[in-house]
């Protein structure tokens, strides 16, 4: 598999809390992100706002919040 084809694969990070957020932040500085946030109503504020709502993190541009963790 060639490194282009992973790096087109985002990367999952479950929780998305503080430190999960942070984290999603970091990855994204080379891959797009998918934050798993187990309550639904927070990753749409997160996703709307690009800002977490208890915290106050920034959501790095290549972070996707969500509550599908299928996804």
């Amino acid at each position: 598999m060639a490194l282009n084809s992973i790096l087109d694969k985002p990367v999952g990070v479950i929780g998305a809390g503080s430190f999960g957020t942070v984290i999603a932040n970091l990855l994204a500085e080379n891959t797009h992100v998918l934050l798993y946030a187990r309550n639904e109503e927070v990753a749409r504020q997160m996703q709307e706002s690009r800002v977490h709502p208890v915290n106050g993190l920034a959501l790095h541009q290549r972070v996707t919040a969500t509550p599908d963790l299928q996804q």
